[in-house]
């Protein structure tokens, strides 16, 4: 699959993060102006900290030109902002202020990570840009069009909040 087709209450989008670095960063919770006026860090707060280095979420392309326009476009990487152990980045700074209103909005769910792996086998899997949808309002990514066709069956198994490793 690829693009963005309806599926019934399902569209079709295709997202893609690179491989898993950390899985231990919790959620945005505050913001840090960096140095450079474009740039946003956004705190992340946990028991624990990881020293992985953040993955680029979206290979790069603003998360909110995907979500709002249903477009790819490559984001700026001096207009960026680290949340949930990704870096994304935006195409404009009123896209990155959007963003930051409400990143579970624009940011896949699950860290990126593929749904039906960690519900049904407890396994870590990156979700890849062929294989994502949007449902309920959330970006799913899936690692193979099996786990996305299983999804399909029933979102509601997977659409119930999942606890990451901290």
């Amino acid at each position: 699959m690829h693009g963005w087709k309806p599926a019934g209450f399902l569209l079709v989008i295709a997202v893609v993060f690179g491989a898993v670095n950390s899985l231990h960063a919790a959620p945005y919770s505050e913001v840090d102006q960096g140095s450079s006026a474009n740039q946003v860090t956004a705190t992340i707060v946990s028991d624990s900290i990881s020293h992985a280095p953040c993955r680029v979420g979206l290979e790069g392309y603003c998360p909110v030109e995907v979500v709002e326009e249903y477009r790819w476009q490559r984001g700026e990487q001096d207009i960026s902002v680290t949340y949930d152990g990704q870096t994304f980045h935006f195409a404009s700074t009123a896209a990155r202020k959007k963003f930051l209103a409400n990143p579970t909005h624009y940011a896949p769910t699950n860290r990126g990570l593929d749904v039906v792996m960690l519900r049904d086998f407890q396994l870590y899997r990156p979700g890849l840009r062929k294989h994502g949808l949007r449902h309920a309002g959330l970006t799913y990514l899936f690692s193979s069009e099996e786990t996305l066709e299983q999804f399909v069956k029933d979102p509601d198994k997977y659409v119930k909040p999942l606890k990451l490793a901290e």
